[in-house]
């Protein structure tokens, strides 16, 4: 529901067969003070440029989330996790399948940017 609207509905299989296709990458900033954000800046542009068709989800300080297409193969993401974090020295990701609450979250998301 959005706005006292139902947006989707159907079952748990359902809707993560339809919203949650893909992988969620998360980074998280080097705790080194003297890593510049810049750096982890251009990591995140290094990513997403690398990983064609995937998107910023959401960005705090100090982490980044990332919605990763399942067509790019599980082995060329960890590669092209692995090379940033050794050119650009974030402090650690995580790879994880999409979670309900994340495809609610990005369901959301993409109605309130009319993208549904």
């Amino acid at each position: 529901m959005v706005h006292g609207r139902i947006i989707c509905l159907g079952s748990l299989q359902h809707l993560k067969s339809k919203y949650g296709q893909g992988y969620t990458v998360v980074l998280h900033a080097s705790k080194n003070p003297d890593v510049e954000e810049k750096l982890f800046d251009d990591a995140k542009q290094h990513i997403l440029t690398t990983l064609k068709d995937s998107k910023l989800f959401s960005e705090q300080e100090g982490y980044a989330d990332l919605h990763v297409p399942e067509t790019t193969p599980l082995f060329f993401i960890f590669q092209t996790l692995e090379d940033a974090k050794t050119r650009f020295s974030f402090e650690h990701y995580t790879v994880e399948q999409n979670s309900l609450e994340q495809i609610f979250l990005r369901i959301l998301k993409m109605k309130e940017t009319h993208q549904m």
